[in-house]
């Protein structure tokens, strides 16, 4: 009787510049001649795992965050999930300076996208600014009722509320904001949203004093916010509480980061239909 288990290490192989994996590779095969089995679905996506477990001074990518958001909003009960959309974070360049992908969003280029915002209350959309710093909108819509669905569109087509959480007070902070308030409803008038006469909502946030920790707060951010939904769905309904102010917490960057390695690897062990494991390798 052996005193191991055989095991398929999982790694990110053609990511050269996240988390490229140093091992050398043989297959695996168990006492009886068998291979480790594959999941069900595919490999999962390690890149965002990997990423977290890097210097955390180091800006975040897309992936680390989407993954990150995803797997929390996995956790909450059915009843409240079913109520938030997220917006994929790898649809980059909305609000640049560059105008081509805002230029085909306005002309209705990513109606796969945006089918998906219409048919929930509640949107979490990260918002990637020039590939160096993260915003968070948070948007709540209503139904407009006798409105024909159409193209796989929803019913959730008003904005009734719109909060753009920025924890970077620099210098571009202003021209960051006229950008995103500018662009972001001849985007959705483009897909057929409409807008209430005064849906901007102010939510400040704890301000950061680097460069780099935008990424764990935009998860953190997120996390409240669909916190606070949770809470408002089990009271029975919508509350303009939801739009309360932050800025008066401390956040824990080391800990919200470690938060992020752990749920993100709990999700990695869900997609493996839970015949994972998380190992440490004393050789790095």
């Amino acid at each position: 009787m052996s005193h191991y288990t055989t095991a398929q290490v999982l790694c990110d192989k053609n990511e050269k510049k996240f988390g490229n994996c140093q091992l050398v590779h043989i297959d695996v095969v168990n006492e009886d001649g068998s291979n480790v089995p594959k999941p069900r679905g595919e490999w999962p996506n390690l890149r965002g795992f990997l990423e977290l477990q890097k210097d955390p001074t180091e800006w975040l990518n897309s992936t680390s965050i989407d993954m990150a958001i995803r797997a929390y909003h996995r956790t909450l009960p059915t009843n409240v999930r079913r109520t938030i959309h997220i917006v994929p974070t790898d649809l980059v360049g909305l609000f640049n300076r560059k105008r081509d992908v805002y230029e085909r969003a306005k002309g209705g280029g990513y109606p796969r996208m945006f089918r998906a915002f219409s048919r929930t209350e509640y949107t979490v959309w990260p918002i990637n600014i020039e590939n160096a710093h993260w915003e968070l909108a948070f948007i709540r819509k209503e139904r407009v009722e006798g409105t024909v669905l159409t193209g796989g569109f929803g019913p959730f087509r008003r904005i009734t509320q719109v909060a753009i959480m920025d924890s970077w007070n620099n210098a571009s902070n202003p021209r960051r904001k006229a950008r995103i308030d500018r662009r972001m409803p001849n985007i959705l008038s483009a897909y057929g949203f409409m807008f209430a006469t005064s849906y901007k909502r102010n939510v400040s946030v704890p301000a950061q004093s680097d460069s780099h920790s935008c990424g764990p707060r935009v998860y953190w951010e997120a996390k409240q916010m669909m916190e606070r939904v949770a809470f408002l769905v089990a009271d029975g309904g919508y509350d303009e509480s939801l739009w309360n102010n932050m800025d008066d917490r401390w956040v824990n960057i080391d800990g919200v980061r470690w938060e992020m390695v752990g749920i993100t690897a709990y999700e990695i062990i869900r997609q493996m239909d839970f015949q994972a494991r998380v190992y440490r390798d004393d050789t790095i």
